[in-house]
């Protein structure tokens, strides 16, 4: 399997440096393309999760026919549906969000606009209260939030200060999502950090697989014996390599969300449009991982 190189550091580096000139105001098209990136992100999202669960449940197989019984442990989902079901629900709620605001943005006002964000407030409060996004309290809160901010603007015609208002919110947000791909903690003042999220799980499942590999290999005492193992362990380490760098990219983009609402919110100009094309490729890669893996699993 072949891994394609990324751009995300470069197109992470051209966003940043593209604090344009200022501006009076927030533009509809900035919104709009905003709304864009998330949509974006969220494809990528779909494509990442997919292409990760499928390639630890194909390492998952391969290791359970050289097992004398089955359980339902040993096909256990990286990614399970309520934490995917919470993401693209948390995605779900900043794209309605955004909508909100590209209505104040419309040529002529719509009639009963700030009675929309009400209940689109109103809307992003359910969202937070429900159980699937209850599971994890510092997302639901800052989706809670978001919501709040929205219902009490509803009076307020001006987008911009509206984003002024909720960008702590939408920050929050984001940052809390790239936390649950991969965040370092310090438990205490001047201790090392302790790292979790979504990549550390996924890379402790692949290092669990490569173990096994490792043992097989000990057990070859022949050069012949040993060789096709350690094609497989080299091909194991490349599908773990796709895997973590899949995650990364995602952290990346979202961190971009953040990052693009906070310049428009403050009426700098970013050029969005570099954000959406760098997610748009990072899916493509995934997406190729991804029928490469289904490739691989048909030929076995």
């Amino acid at each position: 399997m072949s891994i394609a190189p990324r751009s995300w550091l470069a197109a992470l580096l051209v966003a940043g440096s593209s604090l344009l000139t200022a501006c009076t105001q927030v533009s509809r098209e900035q919104v709009v393309s905003w709304r864009e990136a998330v949509v974006a992100a969220r494809d990528q999202s779909a494509a990442t999760f997919q292409a990760t669960n499928e390639l630890i449940r194909e390492d998952q197989l391969q290791r359970v026919v050289k097992l004398p019984a089955i359980t339902e442990a040993d096909l256990t989902p990286a990614l399970d549906s309520a934490s995917v079901g919470r993401w693209m629900a948390a995605l779900d709620a900043l794209a309605t969000y955004a909508a909100a605001v590209d209505r104040l943005l419309a040529p002529e006002l719509p009639m009963g606009v700030g009675e929309s964000l009400r209940k689109t407030g109103e809307q992003l409060g359910v969202t937070a209260d429900a159980d699937l996004l209850k599971g994890d309290r510092a997302l639901s809160g800052a989706i809670g939030s978001l919501g709040g901010l929205l219902v009490g603007a509803y009076a307020q015609t001006s987008a911009q200060k509206i984003m002024l208002q909720t960008d702590p919110a939408v920050t929050a947000t984001v940052q809390r999502m790239a936390d649950m791909l991969y965040v370092e903690i310090r438990p205490t003042p001047g201790a090392a950090p302790v790292a979790g999220g979504v990549l550390v799980t996924v890379a402790d499942a692949w290092d669990n697989q490569l173990a096994l590999i490792v043992l097989k290999y000990r057990k070859e005492t022949t050069e012949s014996g040993r060789e096709p193992v350690a094609r497989e362990y080299a091909a194991a380490l490349e599908r773990k390599a796709a895997a973590l760098e899949a995650i990364r990219a995602l952290r990346v983009s979202l961190l971009q969300l953040g990052a693009a609402h906070t310049a428009a919110a403050q009426g700098r100009s970013t050029d969005i449009q570099v954000v959406i094309a760098s997610i748009r490729q990072e899916t493509a890669i995934v997406t190729g991982v991804l029928a490469d893996i289904r490739a691989h699993a048909a030929h076995h």
